[in-house]
């Protein structure tokens, strides 16, 4: 799946020039990793500091890719990401795959999460990780809740954030 800000570009930006991009996340079952690796790797990616991303792997999280000339990858499969959140924080995995939506845009196909997991996630990936700082971030909440406003389900907005343990 398409995480933050490729699948913002594309999914609530007027052109997809106008955000911001540096790198591509990509969110996936652990079970795929090996795969995902072995492919990036084929295509001539390295990985980053593998030191870090080895204590990285010890807890789940993201690994990051970099080619010369392209956007860094980075793979996620731990979404709460941090040591310190584990049994904190409570995303349900499987219902972001059942809930994922599948985009299709000049010819090319991607899956991300629904509007609603998308909020949240942004909602809680920017509380944490960048404490809420950082104007590109309020727009992207913004532009997300001003293209699904309307046909976002809001009650399970609110259902899933107190699942997760994000509510407050």
């Amino acid at each position: 799946l398409v995480l933050k800000g490729m699948a913002l570009a594309y999914l609530v930006y007027p052109d997809p020039a106008t955000r911001p991009i540096k790198d591509v996340d990509l969110y996936l079952r652990k079970r795929d990793l090996p795969k995902a690796i072995a492919t990036l790797k084929a295509l001539g990616y390295q990985m980053k500091e593998p030191l870090f991303q080895k204590e990285t792997m010890a807890f789940g999280g993201e690994l990051m890719f970099w080619r010369e000339g392209n956007f860094a990858v980075e793979l996620h499969w731990y979404l709460e990401q941090y040591e310190r959140l584990k049994g904190i924080i409570r995303i349900d995995e499987e219902a972001l795959w059942k809930k994922a939506i599948r985009y299709s845009i000049s010819e090319r196909t991607f899956w991300t999460l629904s509007p609603e997991h998308h909020l949240l996630y942004i909602i809680f990936h920017f509380g944490l990780v960048h404490r809420f700082r950082g104007l590109m971030r309020f727009v992207d909440i913004d532009r997300l809740t001003l293209v699904y406003g309307e046909t976002m389900d809001w009650e399970e907005c609110f259902k899933i954030a107190k699942q997760w343990r994000i509510a407050t």
